[in-house]
């Protein structure tokens, strides 16, 4: 499929951790040039390599793991607000609730990991929806998470840092990806909301959880998250190049389509991957009378003054989140893009 494929409503979204390891014993290899100086408690270092790998692949396994092991948990165990399928589910915009269709729904996860080392890391239990209380696989209350300090501590007292990461999971405990429905023609296509496809072709909504009626004429497309510099999370969806400020859906798609904000491109300077506002190159002097969409600076104005542009706070919106990206086209089937960025366009210097 290329780049500008469409996804068919049906297809299934779920992670392949092989593919992951496949990239670790790549590494590993590279690693067969370190010297063998400075690795104690280890005859090598290329042993030490192993060993670190290994244990960190394990907890990355454990991890995800953990996540596909939810689906076999029944919805209630960590306090949730879903209903038993004959309530209606919350339709707040926080995407807390659900109404359970059957048996086809979608879920928030929230897990807790821990730092570990070369021992890698493990899942340390899953945060309830008071936001503080952390409960085992069962259910059970194991100990309290502080999301200022970002540190666990069990009922006897041990204090441990953690990271927490948030998934969505269908009913069997399979990954699901925010994705787009969008018109299966233009350039870009028209986007008329966002929510997550399960195996079934079922698609629940981005905010509320329930199950929304998808045309068949409609197609969807990856929406991808957004980042601020520092890291932080943005809000809003890059989705076929063009950023999304409102990638929040409830009871039905939006009758006429909902407006870009902006474009992404690719840096090749820095190699980012930015969303900048409508109209930021209006008045520019990018060289763009070329089918090659390697945009350029012509050399009539400095280079400098053009590319602040790409780092001015009055035009960057934010930057692709790399890491979600990654996931989503190492385990969601989503189609690459060159560079890593979801755009077809790059801006190079003169």
């Amino acid at each position: 499929m290329s780049i500008n494929g469409k996804l068919n409503l049906s297809r299934r979204q779920s992670g392949q951790s092989m593919v992951e390891y496949a990239i670790v014993c790549g590494a590993l290899f590279t690693g067969l040039y370190m010297v063998n100086e400075g690795c104690e408690d280890y005859d090598n270092c290329i042993q030490q390599l192993q060993v670190a790998m290994h244990d960190n692949y394990a907890g990355y396994s454990a991890s995800i793991s953990a996540v596909h092991q939810y689906g076999e948990f029944t919805a209630d165990v960590n306090d949730s607000t879903w209903g038993d399928g004959d309530d209606d589910g919350g339709d707040d915009g926080s995407g807390g609730g659900s109404t359970v269709s059957g048996e086809e729904y979608v879920q928030e996860v929230n897990t807790l990991t821990s730092s570990g080392g070369t021992s890698g890391f493990g899942t340390v239990g899953y945060l309830s929806s008071d936001g503080t209380t952390v409960v085992d696989s069962s259910g059970n209350e194991i100990g309290t998470y502080d999301p200022d300090t970002g540190l666990y501590t069990d009922f006897e007292g041990n204090t441990v840092s953690v990271t927490e990461n948030n998934y969505v999971v269908d009913q069997d405990g399979n990954l699901v990806y925010l994705t787009a429905v969008v018109s299966c023609t233009g350039d870009p296509p028209d986007v008329f909301g966002f929510g997550y496809p399960i195996a079934s072709g079922t698609f629940f909504s981005s905010s509320s959880k329930e199950e929304l009626d998808v045309p068949g004429s409609l197609c969807q497309e990856p929406a991808f998250n957004v980042l601020t510099r520092t890291g932080g999370d943005a809000g809003g969806s890059i989705v076929n190049g063009y950023y999304y400020a409102n990638d929040f859906t409830s009871s039905s798609l939006e009758e006429f389509g909902i407006a870009f904000e902006g474009e992404v491109v690719y840096d090749s300077l820095t190699g980012q991957c930015v969303a900048l506002v409508n109209g930021w190159d209006e008045g520019s002097n990018l060289d763009t009378d070329t089918a090659d969409p390697d945009d350029t600076w012509d050399d009539e104005k400095t280079y400098a003054e053009e590319y602040s542009r790409l780092n001015d706070a009055d035009y960057v919106l934010g930057y692709l989140d790399a890491g979600d990206y990654s996931d989503q086209t190492t385990f969601g089937g989503a189609d690459t893009y060159p560079f890593s960025c979801v755009s077809s366009r790059t801006l190079s210097p003169p």
